[in-house]
């Protein structure tokens, strides 16, 4: 990347860590635009009037909380020379029901 007014150069790998160490991102600055277009916002009210009022005294809810073993981390991070400790639920590859 280079800054055509000055003669300086930048490289992904210089830009990526000041961006980091001062919290910046890439904002979708366009997306909020389009979805306050007045074709849009039809089309919004249109499908949530289409939908079904929902009756709380007739609303059901399932809790189906899991934790799979083999979806713990094999791998972590620590300092250099230190070792690595976390805590991992403990099973042969099996699922359980929380």
């Amino acid at each position: 990347m280079a800054l055509p007014d000055r003669d300086h150069s930048f490289g992904h790998g210089t830009l990526l860590p000041f961006f980091a160490l001062h919290r910046l991102t890439r904002k979708k600055d366009r997306a909020r635009q389009r979805a306050d277009r007045p074709a849009i916002l039809s089309q919004r009210q249109a499908r949530l009037d289409g939908q079904i009022d929902l009756d709380p005294e007739r609303l059901v809810v399932i809790d189906e909380t899991w934790a799979k073993t083999n979806m713990a981390r094999t791998h972590g991070l620590c300092a250099r020379g230190q070792r690595l400790r976390m805590g991992v639920p403990f099973g042969h590859w099996r699922t359980a029901l929380l």
